[in-house]
């Protein structure tokens, strides 16, 4: 009966939670989140990174990214690659990827999603992704430093000029920690 109780409380949870987000009213939104970072599950996840699509509010967006920054949940991870990967050419994807070198969680086995970011976004987007590669390249396995540095070489010539010198800097940073790389 215990675990058919848990169940009831953890839809409620969702319930309320969706109700909050979902308002039209954005000092309700930011309270139900401020709520969360507390009392949050990693599963509510992408209902709080729907806000950055869904809600016209620039206090909300920015409480959104904050509120990413300030993870500190592994399990969190795999619910942000995966809406980075999906959502890449959104407009607030550089301040989400911003968000997840400030949090320090490991996104070693997400290499690739910020690899194909580098190349498919613009200078601030790449810059960003560099800087979440660079902070992960020392726990990532050398088989996925190679696979990122096979993505990069079959994408070089796509790569524009502002974003060379950027390239060139990531090759160096993915050879240097190739040899101090875990294996797999």
């Amino acid at each position: 009966m215990a675990g058919n109780n848990k169940e009831i409380e953890e839809k409620r949870f969702i319930t309320e939670t969706k109700a909050s987000l979902n308002s039209k009213n954005d000092d309700l939104i930011l309270a139900k989140i401020h709520e969360l970072r507390s009392s949050g599950k990693a599963s509510i996840l992408p209902l709080i990174l729907d806000l950055l699509n869904k809600n016209n509010s620039e206090r909300v967006k920015r409480e959104v990214i904050l509120f990413i920054s300030n993870l500190k949940d592994q399990k969190c991870v795999p619910f942000i690659a995966d809406y980075i990967q999906t959502h890449s050419n959104t407009l607030w994807i550089s301040q989400l990827i911003s968000a997840c070198w400030q949090s320090r969680l490991d996104y070693s086995d997400n290499l690739n999603i910020f690899t194909n970011c580098f190349l498919s976004g613009d200078y601030q987007v790449a810059l960003e992704s560099f800087t979440v590669i660079e902070e992960m390249v020392w726990r990532a396995s050398n088989s996925a430093i190679e696979s990122c540095k096979r993505i990069l070489n079959e994408k070089v010539s796509d790569i524009n000029d502002e974003k060379k010198p950027l390239y060139r800097e990531l090759i160096k940073v993915l050879n240097e920690g190739k040899s101090n790389a875990k294996d797999e």
